[in-house]
């Protein structure tokens, strides 16, 4: 089943790279255990067509990117999904899929939110041998060790350190990853969008490569998204915590979400990602999800959604709060990564906002 759902993660090959259609990897998976089924691509599992229909149907709102500079690997096609209705571009989410998938899979995402002024960038990272898949290719933004991960030897009662992840992972991989990552959040500030409205995501791998960028970026970012993945220390220990220019990275907002029976990913690390990155002092807004495995469902999407249109709102002012909606100050609390448990009148999302901007 491993050799099987190699070959049609691997595709045909061109130009050293590899591509991926999701009709081959949904029927792999469709065949695969189950431990390897939960690493199909998300856009099968929700019943997607094609990239090339999808776009088709959405008059061509779909272009592809070329990578624009030379990495450790070559890295796959990465797809553009235009603001929705044609609105202006105001800001930008770049979304990394996770192992064995490629930008196609997360793809629908830009259709299911329908974000007015946001563009999508969807990348898809190299083929290349992967230890957990006995060393056959597959896209991968770094190597891995084995699958599942098992919290219990990346020190249980502390945060992940990096000494101990390197056991598990290429160190060298994640940072031509990261860097690849952070050359197009360049390519958006250079374009003209501030750092201010982009956002960074993924899911698994993709989750832990953005979370490295976010907290490595020279310029804080609008959030991170980080879906049933795993954030350990960025540094050695005296460090952890500091960007590339080596000032400290706090109040980044962050959505981090895991299903709570995910086999591959065990929602301990998830946890653990939590505590560790509000450890280093950011807004972490952390939702668990009953029933789901190595994926998602309907309302973790929703509350992404709700959580890129708080951060990529413009700023409040003390002034502006008590003339604001209650719809707009929930989804700009929550984009803060304030709970607001128990805010059942405006008056209490007013009281919570005040007391976010007195701080």
């Amino acid at each position: 089943a491993r050799r099987m759902f190699s070959r049609a993660v691997k595709g045909p090959t061109v130009r050293g790279t590899a591509t991926a259609t999701t009709t081959g990897l949904a029927a792999a998976a469709a065949r695969a255990p189950r431990h390897i089924r939960s690493i199909a691509p998300a856009r099968a599992r929700f019943g997607g067509t094609n990239l090339e229909k999808f776009a088709d149907k959405n008059s061509g709102r779909f272009a592809s990117v070329r990578a624009m500079s030379s990495y450790k690997w070559d890295f796959g096609k990465c797809l553009k999904a235009a603001p929705f209705g044609g609105s202006k571009h105001e800001a930008t989410v770049i979304m990394l899929h996770g192992l064995g998938d490629t930008g196609e899979g997360w793809s629908f995402c830009a259709d299911h939110m329908r974000m007015p002024g946001v563009k999508w960038l969807f990348p898809t990272a190299p083929t290349r041998p992967i230890s957990c898949n006995m060393g056959m290719s597959m896209p991968g933004w770094f190597d891995i060790k084995t699958l599942p991960l098992d919290p219990a030897t990346l020190d249980s009662d502390a945060p992940v350190s990096k000494e101990k992840a390197n056991e598990h992972v290429d160190e060298s991989d994640i940072a031509d990853s990261v860097k690849y990552c952070l050359d197009l959040v360049r390519a958006e500030r250079a374009a003209g969008v501030p750092a201010s409205k982009i956002v960074v995501g993924g899911f698994s791998q993709g989750g832990h490569i953005a979370a490295r960028a976010a907290l490595e970026c020279e310029e804080q970012l609008a959030g991170c998204v980080v879906l049933s993945s795993w954030v350990g220390e960025i540094a050695s220990e005296e460090g952890a915590g500091s960007g590339a220019g080596g000032k400290q990275l706090s109040r980044l907002p962050f959505f981090i979400g895991h299903g709570e029976v995910d086999p591959m990913v065990p929602p301990a690390l998830g946890h653990k990602s939590n505590q560790y990155i509000t450890s280093l002092g950011n807004q972490v807004t952390f939702r668990t999800y009953a029933g789901v495995a190595h994926s998602c469902n309907m309302q973790e999407l929703d509350d992404v959604k709700d959580f890129l249109a708080g951060v990529l709102e413009d700023d409040l002012t003390l002034a502006e709060v008590g003339a604001t909606s209650a719809g707009k100050l929930k989804k700009w609390l929550l984009g803060k990564g304030v709970d607001i448990t128990g805010c059942l009148e405006k008056q209490d999302l007013v009281d919570k906002a005040t007391e976010f901007l007195s701080k």
